[in-house]
């Protein structure tokens, strides 16, 4: 009676399964309809966008013999998993020794003079960090004040294209996968080819004349010391550089002022493609650029001092002591936040390496839900199922291999551990030893025989 029971059970699911499953293959076959008899908005230089779908069908043998190409990855991805994560401990313990290098060794200095004896050594400063001169873009006319860095921001507005994808299973296996391409303009610093949009109807320009730059002063200094490009990059944060700038400075070589209209615009200028576009109309080819700069300040540096200026200083375990933060920072400061910028580097290659062996797991135990899917809501509980024991899986010899490489990267506790443990094995001989000893002494007392011919 019970076996009757699981088996009208069993069938009422399927049933179930069958008609939700026929009511989304219903809407599908709606949506597919649509692609296929071409309707939709195509739009052009002009036009206000819209969007394209398309309706692809997998069936069901299709579907399991893709998941089983897919095993192969997957095993890339699992093996791969284990190098990054045993390099990461390698690349945080290398950093950690470094750091604690740096402060045994450490040296302040004098910026007002350069020192000969220095030379090689790692060093600690602090100072003023300011342009020798003003920096400029020649191509726009652009001349910023006292600025550490100026950077130049183009962007022309192009129809992008975004695309998103939702599956949905079908009854006896299959899956349809339903695809939306929205069309849609936008902002962007690099060409977009319109070429290659999954719809036709949409141009966009081919040429780009200027593109974004960084623009730098003959030299920033500390006092004496001139810093390198990217040591002045850390100084401080870009922010929209200040003032009004002058159409009328833009050189008349310039390839936008000689193709299109130019005018003002905020913190830099905007180009239109025709003679009605402006910021207030854009239209697709408009060109708009901005400038954002750093200032100067004062500046605290950790760095090998090479004649007048800073390198990298290289520890003997490896790894590279190179540090920058605005203001007055003292060099202890400086050396604990790079000990807590490590850790969280060190906690996010960690969660990396895991998520890349979960999904070379869930792609090698693919088939399983894939086999499954031949009924579409057991095929998502097996689905499920499988993301968990892969999960689960990955956790399992992440942590082992994370366990494995923080102990071989530390010497002393590797000597250590591998004392007490040898420790513990002689003592559990030893008791081992002495038990058996009694127990035949034991033996022997109570069998005088045996204890005679012992003897």
């Amino acid at each position: 009676r019970s076996s009757r029971i699981i088996v009208l059970r069993f069938y009422k699911l399927i049933i179930i399964s069958i008609s939700k499953y026929q009511n989304m293959s219903e809407e599908l076959g709606d949506e597919s309809g649509t692609a296929n008899a071409g309707e939709g908005y195509y739009g052009n230089g002009g036009g206000e966008g819209g969007t394209y779908t398309e309706v692809q069908n997998e069936s069901y043998f299709s579907g399991i013999g893709n998941s089983f190409a897919g095993i192969c990855f997957g095993i890339i991805l699992f093996i791969g998993a284990f190098p990054l994560l045993w390099w990461n401990e390698g690349r945080a313990v290398d950093y950690y020794q470094a750091i604690s290098e740096g402060k045994q060794i450490i040296v302040p200095i004098d910026t007002t003079t350069i020192n000969s004896a220095n030379e090689g050594k790692l060093v600690y400063l602090t100072g003023l960090a300011e342009p020798t001169d003003n920096v400029m873009d020649t191509d726009f006319g652009v001349e910023a004040t006292m600025k550490t860095r100026l950077f130049r921001d183009v962007e022309m507005y192009q129809w992008k294209e975004t695309k998103s994808t939702r599956k949905k299973k079908n009854v006896g296996g299959g899956t349809t996968t339903v695809t939306e391409y929205l069309y849609s303009k936008s902002w962007s610093s690099t060409l977009i080819d319109a070429s290659t949009f999954k719809t036709s109807g949409y141009t966009n320009p081919t040429f780009m004349p200027y593109s974004s730059e960084d623009f730098y002063p003959t030299a920033v200094v500390v006092d004496a010391f001139t810093l390198p490009t990217d040591l002045v990059n850390g100084i401080s944060s870009l922010t929209p550089l200040e003032g009004t700038l002058n159409v009328t400075d833009i050189p008349s070589n310039n390839l936008l002022v000689q193709s299109m209209t130019e005018q003002s615009y905020i913190n830099g200028f905007y180009f239109g493609a025709t003679n009605s576009s402006s910021y207030l109309n854009e239209v697709i080819g408009d060109t708009r650029v901005t400038y954002l700069a750093t200032e100067g300040g004062q500046v605290s540096i950790i760095a090998m001092q090479t004649g007048a200026t800073l390198d990298p200083y290289t520890a003997s375990s490896g790894a590279n002591l190179y540090l920058i933060e605005p203001g007055i920072v003292s060099s202890e400061q400086m050396f604990e936040n790079a000990k807590a910028s490590n850790k969280t580097i060190t906690m996010i290659l960690r969660f990396v390496g895991f998520i890349v062996m979960a999904t070379g797991i869930g792609l090698i135990l693919a088939p399983i839900s894939a086999v499954a899917d031949i009924i579409p809501c057991i095929g998502d509980c097996v689905g499920a199922a499988v993301s968990i024991v892969a999960g689960l899986i990955a956790a399992a010899f992440s942590l082992t291999v994370i366990g494995i490489a923080w102990v071989a990267n530390r010497p002393i506790i590797l000597v250590i551990g591998g004392g007490v443990l040898a420790g513990l094995f002689l003592l559990l001989y030893s008791g081992y030893r002495t038990k058996q000893n009694k127990s035949r002494a034991l033996n022997l007392t109570e069998n005088p025989k045996d204890f005679e011919m012992a003897r």
